[in-house]
């Protein structure tokens, strides 16, 4: 996903006389396979430990909670190191399944402190994770983290400081830590949500499905299955990940051809072939599902 990610972004802004991008990725030290392709793509590796510990949190039921929530844990506070950068004039956050088909400079352009998106279904998420755009603040990081380590988090269904906000998946931490954070104790209009669908589209509703695809900007690979798993999809998505591939075969042919150009089965996915690529990381992606009650068939088309 990385490779076709930066494919896309310098795609996106190879001509662009109002921004400069820089790549960057944060790893944490345990992290240690990945680093050499990683930074044969171009990323400027900043290496960082999580900025919580677990003992660090002062309560012990939001302490046994925090661990599991969301795809992450508290590892999904590193994505506040961004808030540390200020060296840049703004911070872009993406997942590596996500895909840039157009530029971003109409939200880059806006002078708010931080812009995110929700989503289209109805899970209640205050923020969906996958692109968070901010300025960076050591004082808003120190204020953030702040609120964490005391672990005010409300299991009656209230979320942070019985605010209602954060009680949804991935809340306890990224997802539900900062639409608290600037809803309620940063300045009033210290943040924007702009539409999901067109800048961190999942395919998650209708109207995401039939957006145009000129009017969107970054897709995320959620709802919209991931490239790689080789899951067709329809209208939106379908164009999206058709979109990947054409990236991933443009890569390929970069370096010597053989490129893999179509895939049926998440079972015959084949690591992209590009110089420090790690094959052996690839097989997760192809465990997990022979307990599953319907075994390994939803992967095949």
């Amino acid at each position: 996903g990385a490779a076709v990610l930066v494919e896309s972004v310098r795609e996106a802004y190879k001509d662009s006389q109002k921004y400069s991008i820089e790549l960057i990725a944060v790893v944490h030290p345990k992290v240690e396979k990945m680093r050499p392709l990683l930074e044969s793509l171009g990323f400027r590796l900043i290496e960082r430990e999580v900025p919580v510990k677990v003992e660090e949190i002062a309560n012990p039921v939001y302490r046994e909670h925090a661990s599991t929530s969301g795809c992450c844990g508290l590892s999904e506070l590193l994505k506040l190191e961004a808030w540390t950068m200020s060296e840049y004039y703004k911070v872009l956050l993406l997942d590596m399944d996500t895909v840039m088909m157009h530029h971003v400079d109409e939200i880059l352009d806006k002078d708010v402190p931080i812009i995110y998106t929700t989503t289209g279904a109805d899970t209640k998420e205050g923020l969906q994770g996958g692109l968070i755009l901010v300025k960076p603040d050591r004082a808003a990081y120190d204020a953030i983290l702040a609120i964490v380590r005391a672990g005010d988090f409300r299991y009656d269904g209230s979320g942070w400081e019985g605010s209602g906000l954060g009680y949804s998946y991935g809340g306890e931490t990224v997802q539900g830590v900062l639409p608290f954070y600037y809803s309620k104790k940063a300045p009033a209009g210290a943040q924007e949500v702009v539409d999901h669908c067109r800048f961190n589209n999942m395919g998650d509703c209708d109207r995401c499905l039939g957006m145009d695809p000129a009017e969107v900007a970054i897709v995320h690979f959620t709802v919209c299955q991931k490239p790689w798993y080789c899951l067709p999809g329809a209208r939106m998505c379908k164009t999206a990940q058709d979109f990947w591939w054409e990236k991933r075969v443009a890569i390929e042919a970069r370096h010597g051809g053989g490129a893999q150009t179509e895939c049926t089965s998440k079972y015959n996915y084949k690591p992209m072939r590009i110089p420090r690529q790690v094959p052996e990381l690839y097989a997760p992606v192809q465990w997990g599902c022979n307990d599953l009650p319907g075994g390994c068939a939803k992967f095949h088309k």
